[in-house]
């Protein structure tokens, strides 16, 4: 399968989440002026921060599957229905959660409720998926009530 509708560019996904990965490895090595020049170290963040970051490096892996998974269909790969099976067995392992949501758990501070926020399901907005502009339809749908 060739893909390339985006220019192959969905991969630079994958390389800011090992940067990510390899910050929170890091985190707690302080510098020194002692240490060969490239010895990587860390930038000390707060532990909230560093959760912060593990749940951005998931989310960045997540998005490059299913842009790569919608990638083929619309180079003329593979079929529609199998970017959606693709699609939510993806999303299914992601459990239904979002970045949202899973802040709002973690109880992250700078945290502002400004209404009541419906999450909605993956089973909801996964059949609603129609050919086009993929983002569109995949952008976290919140409704303020």
């Amino acid at each position: 399968m060739s893909g390339g509708h985006f220019d192959y560019k969905e991969s630079y996904l994958g390389y800011i989440a090992e940067q990510l990965e390899q910050d929170i490895e890091n985190n707690d090595v302080e510098y020194e002026d002692s240490k060969p020049y490239d010895t990587p170290y860390g930038y000390q963040h707060t532990a909230e921060t560093m959760k912060f970051m593990k749940i951005m490096v998931d989310e960045l892996y997540k998005l490059k599957e299913i842009l790569r998974e919608y990638d083929y269909p619309v180079s003329g790969d593979t079929s529609e229905e199998d970017f959606l099976d693709s699609a939510r067995v993806t999303v299914r392992e992601y459990r239904g959660e979002t970045m949202l949501k899973r802040l709002r758990i973690h109880n992250f501070k700078g945290w502002r409720d400004t209404g009541t926020i419906r999450m909605v399901h993956w089973q909801e907005f996964l059949p609603r998926f129609r050919r086009g502009n993929l983002l569109k339809h995949f952008t976290l749908k919140l409704g303020v009530a």
